[in-house]
Formats: C-alpha cells, sequence, structure tokens
C-alpha cells in the first residue's frame, strides 16, 4: 500500500516537478482565496507558452497581467507580450495590459498611440489599460513633467473610453508626483498597488487589502501585487490578488466577442 503511495506521487511529481510544488502551493491559497473572496493574478513580463499558461491556470491563477509596452530606448511596444496575450486566452485565463513607458522619449500619448494600434492590428480589443509608475530613479527629478505625463496618458486612453488604472504604491508615488492628488479630474482611475518585502514567496506581504494606506486620490484599491519574482510553473512572475466579484464581471464581458480577444475586462 505505501508503495503505491508513493509510485502516485512519483509519478504526478514527474509530469511537472515544478507543477506539483506549485499546486500544492495554490491549492492552499484558493481555499483562502473562497474566504475572502479575493482572485490570483500573475505579472507577466516576457513570452510565456500556453503550455505555461495552462498550467499557471491549474495552479489557481485566472487572471494574467501582461507587459505591452517596455521602456527600451525610447520606449517600444513589446510584441512578445501581444503574443503571450494570444497564449494566455489560449489557456483561458482573462488578460489585463499594462505600459511600462519610456519616460524621457516620446510623448505619453504617442506611445499609447503605438500600443493601442499593435493590439488592435493582433484582433485584440482594449477595454482597460493600466500604467506602471514604479521606480522613481527612472523618473525625471521634476514631479510636474512627470504629472504631465501620467495626465497626459490617461487623458488619451479615456479619449478612447477605456478604464483607466496606475500600477504604484505609495512611496513611488510620493517619490515621482510629490503626492499628487489631481487625478480625480479623470473620472475614477483604479488603483493597482504593490507591497513585498524582498524577492519570492518567503517575503510576500499579506494577501489581502489589510496593509493598504490611502495616498494622492487613491482611498481603495482595485488589486494588491504582494509578491515579486516568484517561482511558479517553472518560470519567475509577481503574484496579485484582486476582488472576485471583478473576475465575475470580467467572464460575463469576454463572452461578448468570439472572433476578437478582449482584455481589460476586470471592472471595479
Amino acid at each position: 500500500m505505501k508503495l503505491l503511495v508513493l509510485l502516485s506521487l512519483l509519478t504526478l511529481a514527474a509530469c511537472s516537478p515544478f507543477d506539483f510544488i506549485s499546486k500544492g502551493y495554490h491549492s492552499l491559497i484558493n481555499k483562502l482565496s473562497l474566504k475572502a473572496s479575493y482572485g490570483y493574478a500573475a505579472t507577466v513580463n516576457q513570452k510565456f507558452s500556453t503550455t505555461t499558461f495552462n498550467c499557471m491556470a491549474q495552479a489557481g491563477f485566472s487572471v494574467a497581467f501582461i507587459q505591452v509596452y517596455k521602456p527600451d530606448n525610447t520606449g517600444n511596444v513589446d510584441y512578445d507580450g501581444i503574443q503571450s496575450i494570444k497564449n494566455a486566452n489560449s489557456a483561458g485565463l482573462g488578460v489585463e495590459i499594462y505600459i511600462n513607458p519610456s519616460t524621457d522619449g516620446k510623448s505619453a500619448a504617442t506611445q499609447f498611440d503605438e500600443v493601442y494600434q499593435a493590439l488592435r492590428s493582433n484582433g485584440i480589443s482594449v477595454q482597460a489599460v493600466w500604467l506602471q509608475v514604479t521606480n522613481p530613479i527612472s523618473w525625471p527629478i521634476q514631479t510636474t513633467t512627470n504629472i504631465n505625463f501620467i495626465t497626459s496618458f490617461l487623458t488619451r486612453a479615456k479619449q478612447y473610453n477605456l478604464y483607466l488604472g496606475v500600477f504604484t504604491n505609495w512611496y513611488d508615488w510620493q517619490q515621482i508626483t510629490g503626492g499628487y492628488t489631481g487625478l480625480s479630474s479623470l473620472g475614477n482611475v483604479r488603483l493597482w498597488y504593490w507591497n513585498a518585502n524582498g524577492y519570492g514567496l518567503n517575503a510576500a506581504s499579506s494577501m489581502d487589502f489589510t496593509d493598504f494606506r490611502a495616498f494622492g486620490t487613491f482611498t481603495t484599491p482595485a488589486v494588491k501585487q504582494y509578491s515579486i519574482k516568484s517561482n511558479i510553473c517553472g518560470t519567475t512572475v509577481n503574484h496579485n490578488i484582486f476582488s472576485t466579484t471583478a473576475s465575475k464581471k470580467a467572464k460575463a464581458i469576454s463572452k461578448k466577442s468570439e472572433n476578437t480577444i478582449v482584455v481589460g475586462n476586470l471592472q471595479f
């Protein structure tokens, strides 16, 4: 009997060693999420295969936040991200897109236009976009310049009737914008904030919003990144939580189009 149990475990592990480990962890957090009403998402900034996304779905993730623009040179569309969108969609994951902008290159509006057109030309319909505002050292010293860049980007996205979001935290926002409180003029700008104590799951913060502190115009978070550079399914991603109420809305909206991939379905 003991031998049969051992052989069964070895067979499961042999199929995918990293999957065997990750499923054990995420089966636990999935139980916690049912009680706390949170869903799980991964941040992706490289090209992942459909197989990898399938593994992530089995491990408990339901959404991928995928980088579609990167700050290289003066800013460029991240075509690896566009392929990842297609692969994630094939695996049945919901997709949100985020822009990691070049802050000393092209204008904010130009960077938005470039990625929007690239997505459309690849059969991807966009309903929402998130702007990354992190790593203060990569932004100009003048907070006014940074505020103008951020508001210009979000204003341009709003002209396309997209839902708006910002990825930052209280420290980054303070350093980059001086604690700017004027985003309310753009309507509901959602917050995706991060808080981790280092790299890996051992340095993760709580898998809830209890550590959130209001800043700028942000009084309620939509998404939280609680772990950075954690291993899952043979690769490295950042881990996030979000309200499962938003997840249910996403599934309903994604059924509206059969021939086009729809991204940005989480609504808060």
